[in-house]
């Protein structure tokens, strides 16, 4: 119970902070019918504005801004991208662990990291 304390206050104190989460994706994976899951480059990045509620998937040439819904879920906060195919979560201690799942067709994109 403390540690899910803990990561609850690490992640409000950061909510409090005006700047984006930065998430750097440390492991990427390609997953689709024909050839099943792959690893793949992780070339992105991805910012989280928990009080905008904004999430950004972010590459070298620019960064693509959506609104988000975000509900908290214990010491996480679930991330929501409407009409994307884009889910995410975030929490747990600091840096603060992070998973995607984004969709494009029939493939599916998921992506691990962390944010501070």
């Amino acid at each position: 119970m403390r540690s899910v304390l803990t990561a609850v206050f690490l992640l409000a104190s950061q909510i409090g902070n005006a700047e984006p989460l930065k998430c750097t994706i440390t492991k990427k994976f390609v997953c689709d019918v024909a050839q099943g899951c792959r690893p793949s480059a992780a070339n992105i990045w991805n910012e989280i504005d928990l009080e905008r509620k904004t999430f950004a998937r972010c590459d070298r040439a620019s960064c693509d801004n959506y609104d988000a819904r975000m509900s908290q879920s214990g010491a996480y906060t679930n991330i929501e991208v409407p009409g994307r195919g884009l889910i995410a979560k975030l929490g747990g201690p600091n840096p603060a662990e992070f998973v995607e799942v984004a969709t494009l067709m029939g493939t599916v994109l998921n992506s691990f990291g962390s944010c501070r």
